[in-house]
């Protein structure tokens, strides 16, 4: 059967696949079951379903070198066509340097600020003492980040080997734990590198790293061509093959980490990590808040942040409830938390307040320097975007007056209303943003987008009755269903009310299920499409939409009904001018198509024309001919 897929993907190149497609559930179930049953065996199935990624990639250098070594050969040993043979052993031997270019490893200057054993001898005798406890890798560099995170990263040094191993630790989660939970995350990092598992686990990302590298390197042309079409099966397989195995790793490194400094505090650090998050992010977004209203950002944004660390806050318990209530996902190659603790045989009772935090025992006289450090990053990172939220905010103030003297004047349009709400919501309180969404509500009932918005507003103020507005809007539109949920259990979550929350759980991972088929179905279209002829006014409308847009030489465009939506999706087919990129041209007729509704667009080609020539035959689908 004839198909096309489009948009999956795109948000990385095609060396960079790291999350298994949703048709490898299957499999990774079966890899799972063997995995437990006999995990070295597992993991040597993993390192060869690595090593045929470059088994592929030096077969293929073989070929382009010993082709360009033929083309020398002939031009030495034979008297005729030596014009060719030297142009065929030009290209040959480029391709080939091209692919040996984009092979050589070379290793990015590592971030962060990096600390030494004599300016932090707390952090480097601890790092030590739990090397030792361990059997962990030998640690040849140490780095300050400014993220919520830890990491041992293996810089490559071959083709297959590692060669040196930086320790990153982040001055945000060395400010939001203990000591000890310090130590129980260094522990589980080391973990990742112990034995043959740290084998796997060092190979498996080198895997990922010469992919992504050779995909950079080589962004088109012939040899990418080729390396392109295996990959877009190699690519999710390995992901899968890889998926199963480090989701078992991160169980390993934790028992790892619970050998070393005990199971109770390996499960005080996971806790602790995912409440301090959740108020690492809240204190961002509070930062963050400030643009509008004022024009210079803080000073000292970390130094306010790590306060938040120690306080007093009764959120953290939602934000544990939240995480224990998680399901796991192909999207994320941690188990979930409630899974990590039942590993370690331990409860979910959150730690207690937090007395003393790791950050100035550990790091001593390079805690203020490295602070200030970070702190000046981020400013000349900020100082631009926050200069563009503030003048974002007098800008939508004063259009937000001028709907409000077109309202007050009798103007009543959808858009016009509904325009408002939205500055309201960005604007002022969410009681305010509320009203203005019920008075769209009030002239247009269908309006199913401002009901929701509406209930989002309600459950912002502690009003239940957003419940029924959410739930409301998503029986009116159904792809609306998965964010509401998510709204409803979120919101009770943070009010306290786990046990409310809990029957909420399983309709939203089925919402979340049916989701991800409306997102697969949309992103590609086989033989079996219903496709039908567009109404004359979205035809007026699709060709007032696109009126001015360059280099559209035809376009087609028909209504296709899906079977995970509510809405039809518009289909269309178009070729670009000569002179014009198609890419380019693709992009500006999505962009200015998309107020329409959803839709999928494609650049006619012999390969496409089967679905040219269904559309075509359909009446009145030439929208530019």
């Amino acid at each position: 059967m004839k198909s096309i897929r489009v948009g999956e993907g795109a948000s990385t190149g095609w060396g960079q696949t790291v999350v298994p497609d949703a048709r490898f559930n299957q499999m990774i179930a079966a890899l799972e079951q063997s995995a437990a049953h006999n995990s070295s065996a597992y993991r040597r199935r993993v390192v060869l379903a690595g090593l045929l990624g470059y088994v592929v990639i030096l077969g293929l250098l073989a070929l382009l070198t010993g082709l360009t070594i033929a083309m020398i050969v002939l031009m030495v040993t034979t008297r005729t066509g030596i014009a060719a043979e030297v142009k065929m052993a030009i290209v040959f031997g480029l391709l080939s340097f091209a692919l040996i270019k984009a092979l050589w490893v070379t290793v990015p200057p590592p971030e962060g600020v990096r600390v030494e054993p004599d300016t932090a001898p707390a952090l480097f005798d601890m790092i030590e003492r739990i090397r030792a406890a361990t059997g962990g890798p030998v640690i040849h560099d140490v780095r300050i980040i400014d993220q919520m995170n830890a990491a041992i990263v293996q810089d490559s040094g071959s083709l297959f080997l590692g060669a040196r191993n930086r320790l990153y630790l982040g001055l945000p989660l060395l400010s939001a734990l203990s000591p000890a939970e310090v130590e129980a995350v260094i522990a589980h990092e080391f973990g990742h590198f112990v034995g043959d598992h740290g084998h796997a686990s060092g190979f498996v990302y080198r895997v990922r790293q010469r992919w992504a590298q050779v995909e950079e390197r080589l962004p088109d042309g012939i040899v990418a061509g080729l390396l392109r079409r295996f990959f877009g099966w190699y690519g999710p397989w390995f992901a899968a093959y890889s998926f199963t195995l480090a989701r078992r790793q991160e169980y390993e490194a934790d028992h790892v980490a619970a050998t070393a400094v005990g199971p109770r505090i390996m499960a005080d650090a996971l806790l602790r990590v995912a409440a301090q998050a959740g108020r690492f992010d809240t204190a961002w977004r509070l930062v963050w808040d400030q643009a509008p209203l004022r024009p210079d950002p803080p000073r000292s944004p970390l130094t306010t942040i790590a306060s938040v660390f120690t306080e007093d806050d009764p959120a953290d318990q939602t934000m544990i409830d939240r995480e224990l209530g998680r399901s796991a996902d192909r999207h994320d190659t941690h188990p979930t938390l409630a899974q990590r603790l039942a590993a370690l045989s331990q409860s979910a009772d959150l730690p207690a307040r937090l007395q003393e935090t790791a950050a100035e025992p550990l790091l001593g006289e390079t805690l203020t320097p490295i602070i200030v450090h970070f702190d000046e990053q981020w400013h000349d990172w900020a100082d631009a975007l926050w200069a563009d939220e503030h003048a974002q905010r007098q800008a939508d103030e004063a259009e937000r007056q001028a709907i409000a003297d077109q309202i007050a004047g009798g103007a009543t349009s959808r858009d016009q209303l509904y325009r408002y709400a939205a500055l309201t919501e960005a604007i002022d309180t969410p009681q305010s943003a509320a009203q203005a969404y019920a008075a769209v509500l009030a002239l247009h009932p269908n309006a199913n987008d401002a009901r929701f918005r509406q209930g989002d507003m309600l459950l912002a103020t502690g009003d239940d009755a957003g419940i029924d507005l959410l739930l409301a809007a998503a029986d009116g539109e159904r792809a609306l269903l998965p964010h509401a949920y998510r709204h409803i259990v979120d919101y009770l979550l943070r009010s306290g009310r786990p046990e409310e929350a809990a029957p909420y759980f399983a309709p939203l991972e089925q919402a979340e299920r049916m989701e991800e088929a409306a997102r697969h179905e949309a992103n590609g279209i086989d033989e079996t499409a219903r496709l039908r002829p567009l109404s004359p006014d979205l035809r007026e409308r699709l060709t007032a939409l696109i009126d001015g847009i360059p280099g559209v030489a035809t376009l087609h465009a028909a209504l296709r009904d899906m079977d995970h939506a509510d809405a039809p999706q518009i289909v269309f087919v178009f070729s670009a001018r000569k002179e014009h990129v198609a890419t380019q041209v693709l992009d500006a007729l999505i962009e200015a198509m998309l107020p329409a509704g959803d839709l999928i667009g494609l650049e006619r080609s012999f390969k496409r024309r089967w679905l040219f020539n269904r559309i075509r035959r359909l009446p009145d689908s030439s929208i530019v001919n």
